[in-house]
């Protein structure tokens, strides 16, 4: 019994190493309006540099700049999101108590645009948390518009997927004006 015990103990050792050194990536797909499955090694986060809504936000950006789709995750705060599971919500949803994100998700690339999407419910569940690094698994169902049908707002999608994100302070984000 204390072999097992000692092999699942190092096991585990072993698999937490392996992620804390891991560069960044994520794995991103969706399903409903636009249908894609993006890989790519743009992951970073890190405060935004002005206070929304007067509060002070961090952004996990996937795939900003270069993916075939992006997804960007807001958290209220100025420190790496704290280890949990995230509820989604729209960004015009009054801020209940509790863990929650906003999410945006672009559907192409930033120079082909295909569809813009705001997160209206699922989760994220950071799975682990520091100074530098954050990871993370999420499931989000989202509402907006293709450029091919801009009149059209009722177009969903679901976006399913895992990170590892690198700290960065300069992380872009859309702001919107409220």
């Amino acid at each position: 019994m204390y072999a097992r015990s000692s092999a699942l103990g190092a096991l585990t050792t072993m698999v937490l190493a392996l992620t804390a050194t891991q560069a960044p990536h994520f794995t991103l797909a969706s399903t409903g309006a636009v249908q894609l499955h993006v890989d790519g090694g743009e992951a970073r986060f890190g405060p935004i540099p002005t206070l929304v809504h007067g509060r002070p936000m961090v952004t996990i950006s996937l795939g900003a700049s270069h993916a075939e789709g992006s997804l960007m995750l807001s958290v209220p705060g100025a420190e790496s999101p704290a280890a949990g599971r995230y509820q989604i919500i729209a960004s015009g949803a009054a801020r209940g108590s509790g863990n929650t994100m906003t999410a945006a998700f672009v559907a192409g690339s930033p120079e082909h645009p295909v569809g813009w999407f705001e997160g209206q419910s699922g989760w994220v569940t950071i799975t682990a948390s520091d100074a530098g690094r954050v990871s993370g698994t999420f499931e989000i169902s989202a509402a907006g518009v293709l450029t091919s049908k801009p009149d059209d707002e009722r177009q969903r999608v679901t976006v399913r997927g895992m990170f590892v994100a690198q700290r960065d302070s300069g992380v872009a984000t859309i702001a919107s004006a409220q």
